[in-house]
């Protein structure tokens, strides 16, 4: 997970990047969501979380447009 965890001054930050299939679904090349922590640990925590989100929502969308 550590892969997706960016470190800013201002703390911890999850970055995904959206694969070239699914970009006519949501046209940007990445996603950057605030973890709101500077501990690595919670960071780590926190991405799982989000990382579980965004493929459930892959997922399900990618299902209703089939």
């Amino acid at each position: 997970m550590a892969q997706n965890l960016l470190l800013r001054s201002s703390g911890y930050y999850f970055r995904y990047i959206i694969r070239p299939c699914h970009r006519p679904l949501l046209p940007i090349k990445e996603l950057r969501y605030t973890l709101r922590t500077s501990s690595r640990r919670l960071a780590n925590k926190r991405a799982r979380a989000v990382a579980a989100s965004i493929v459930n929502f892959a997922v399900t969308g990618h299902q209703e447009t089939a």
